[in-house]
């Protein structure tokens, strides 16, 4: 079985690149999927995962704005998203 990382991110971008990489770090063969939500972040938080996922197409980065806004709105948010994919019934 393999795992979904939910990372929630609000103005990040000092460590959301060595947050990813230590996801990586931990063992591709377990990860699923990463998914980030960025939280209407003012800093450069999309670009430095953006940057991210063309240095390592290998893993399965999933990069969506917070429709709402909040950590819990977040954090819903990205939970969602790995049940629709990862759901059997959600693949229908």
């Amino acid at each position: 079985m393999k795992a979904s990382i939910l990372i929630p991110a609000y103005n990040a971008a000092e460590f959301i690149g060595e947050t990813l990489a230590s996801c990586v770090q931990q063992g591709r063969d377990c990860i699923e999927e990463i998914i980030v939500i960025n939280d209407h972040s003012e800093d450069d938080t999309r670009g430095v995962v953006e940057r991210f996922q063309a240095k390592h197409p290998e893993i399965h980065i999933i990069l969506e704005d917070n429709p709402t806004k909040g950590a819990c709105s977040a954090r819903n948010h990205s939970l969602s998203l790995a049940q629709r994919r990862c759901h059997p019934m959600a693949r229908r």
